[in-house]
Formats: structure tokens, sequence, C-alpha cells
């Protein structure tokens, strides 16, 4: 059986799109296919990403693998992790081996809108994490709030 390819009209339509109205779409369609499917696209780290770096002025690091940073503010390495936000108990994705100046947690809503910003120190993280049992580099939201501070409320 031969698959069928994408519709090219399709992608053409999508690449004219500016980076606002893809993100937009991306996540009415990852909306649509969580309600239909019962399953999450994972897309939440990528637009939880996009938006704060837009929404904090920071420039994005191009390409899926990173040395350790997502973007960058002035000279700072800026680690992001996105949730999309249920409870103070789930946890930030593991942080990288690498060297960062601060990271980012950004809370969502189901929706993919940004609810809250908060930073905290790559000290402050790591701390955080040698001092746990968990034997993962990731922090639950609660602790990664506690220790940081909220640079944007929505």
């Amino acid at each position: 059986m031969v698959a069928k390819t994408v519709n090219r009209s399709i992608i053409h339509k999508y690449e004219k799109l500016t980076p606002n109205q893809l993100i937009d779409n991306t996540t009415a369609l990852a909306i649509v296919y969580r309600k239909r499917f019962k399953k999450n696209l994972g897309i939440t780290s990528e637009v939880g990403e996009y938006k704060a770096s837009k929404l904090l002025k920071l420039k994005r690091v191009e390409g899926n693998i990173n040395p350790g940073y997502d973007a960058i503010d002035g000279k700072k390495k800026v680690q992001i992790k996105a949730r999309i936000f249920k409870s103070n108990t789930d946890r930030t994705g593991n942080f990288s081996k690498h060297r960062f100046d601060y990271a980012l947690l950004v809370l969502l809503s189901p929706e993919y809108e940004v609810m809250e910003i908060w930073k905290a120190s790559e000290n402050k993280v790591l701390g955080a994490i040698k001092a746990q049992s968990y034997s993962k580099p990731s922090l639950p939201i609660g602790k990664f709030m506690n220790i940081g501070q909220c640079v944007y409320l929505k």
C-alpha cells in the first residue's frame, strides 16, 4: 500500500503565514486533536518557548539541538520549560547539564495561552535539583515557583 502524500497546496498555505499565525493555527489544531483523540500533540515546549521569547523580548535559538539553552537575553543563556498547568506537583521538563544563566518556567492554559512565567537563576535551579531525592534533573512546578520570581502574570 502506498502512503498518500501531504497535499502540497496546504503546505504552501501554511508557508505564507506569519510566525504568530502559524503558532495560532498549530495550537488550534492541537486543541482539536486533543479533544478528538484524547492525546496531546506534544507542542507545549515549542509554543511556550515561542510565546515567552516574544513576551520577554528574548532571541530564540534556532534548531532542535541547542547547547543547553533555548533563548538568549543579551549575552545570557536561557533554558525555557513549558507546561500546561494543572498542579504545583507536576514537574518541569529535565534541565540539561549544559550551562545557562537562568531558567524560565512558562505555565500555559489548556488553550496554550500564557498564564504565568517564572524565572530562577541557574544556581537556584541546580541547588534545588541537587537537594531532592528525585533521580531526574527536573523540579516540581511549586518548587520552581518557590525558588524563582514571577516575571509575567496574565
